[in-house]
């Protein structure tokens, strides 16, 4: 959808940001865009949220599990090679 509509995906994310932004320009400039999920990004949430209990920014409570909150059935479906996280 970016890449065949840019301007009209600029406008969705500039009504999410709020109005014109900067960020929405950067971010949509032509380019490759591809949806993936990998296990590089679930150890960042992991890290992200050891470090947010390290700061006592939440209660005091296990790492959560991510990979047990997510559906994983849609990207699998409809391109199972972007999806490399260990399950």
């Amino acid at each position: 959808f970016i890449q065949a509509q840019p301007e009209q995906a600029r406008l969705i994310l500039t009504k999410y940001l709020n109005g014109p932004h900067p960020t929405a320009v950067a971010a949509l400039v032509p380019g490759d865009y591809q949806i993936s999920l990998d296990q590089g990004q679930l150890i960042s949430l992991e890290d992200q949220a050891r470090w947010a209990l390290k700061q006592d920014l939440v209660p005091q409570q296990p790492v959560p599990n991510f990979l047990r909150h997510m559906d994983l059935t849609a990207l699998v479906d409809i391109a199972p090679d972007h999806v490399t996280l260990v399950r």
